[in-house]
């Protein structure tokens, strides 16, 4: 199925048909029956291979804003920074296994490296705030108090990621508006890792498992917006 969203070829040569392939194994994986020492140890290489293609993903996605061939969203990028920091805290402070706690670190340094990014080679653009985004930057940052105010490591989680869906409308309405103006190839690493994390979990308790899946859920809307075709007017 997801191979139907890809662009037949990519700024670099041919369609990344090694990601669909992974992507396809993964969920064949998801399916086994694995146990014991086994089961262990396919869930740490999930864990840490799905890390590092998160981090490849936006590592990919950086590499081209610092080259110009993206154009982050600032206000969504910068949102993102504050709160994914704010997340990763808490998720330490509820004792979360490294298999979640990974992959918040990854994105939120992500976050922050792309923000930087955009700052140091885009300064001629300032900061331009449409209503769009006044509203998104309120709800944001209204969801971030009530984030930290709770006392409660699951709330704080859940506001954090309700907080962080809001930060990223600015960047989803640019790409629902503008299909192809980013790669597709970034968010699809990203999509797969974060897969990957998920399969890896060995609870699928809120405080676990929220992140991952609503992060995989996320990365698969930007590459699903980001690989269509643009209207013929």
């Amino acid at each position: 199925m997801i191979e139907s969203y890809l662009p037949e070829r990519s700024e670099y040569g041919q369609k990344p048909k090694y990601l669909v392939s992974a992507f396809a194994s993964l969920s064949a994986l998801g399916m086994a029956n694995l146990t014991g020492d086994t089961e262990s140890m396919i869930r740490i290489a999930l864990s840490t291979g799905g890390t590092a293609l998160q981090s490849l993903g936006g590592i990919d996605y950086l590499v081209k804003s610092f080259h110009g061939k993206e154009k982050p969203n600032r206000t969504t990028w910068l949102l993102w920074s504050v709160i994914y920091t704010t997340i990763l805290a808490s998720q330490i402070h509820q004792g979360v296994g490294i298999e979640s706690l990974g992959l918040t670190a990854a994105t939120a340094g992500v976050a922050v490296g792309v923000l930087g990014t955009s700052l140091i080679k885009h300064k001629e653009d300032g900061w331009k705030f449409t209503n769009l985004d006044k509203v998104c930057i309120a709800s944001s940052l209204t969801g971030l108090a009530l984030l930290l105010s709770t006392g409660n490591g699951e709330s704080a989680i859940g506001f954090g990621i309700a907080t962080d869906f809001l930060a990223a409308v600015p960047a989803l309405t640019q790409a629902l508006k503008s299909p192809n103006k980013e790669a597709v190839r970034p968010w699809l690493t990203a999509l797969i890792g974060t897969t990957m994390v998920s399969l890896s979990l060995p609870d699928r308790n809120f405080a676990t498992a929220a992140s991952p899946y609503y992060l995989m859920a996320l990365n698969g809307l930007f590459v699903l917006l980001n690989s269509r075709k643009p209207s013929i007017k």
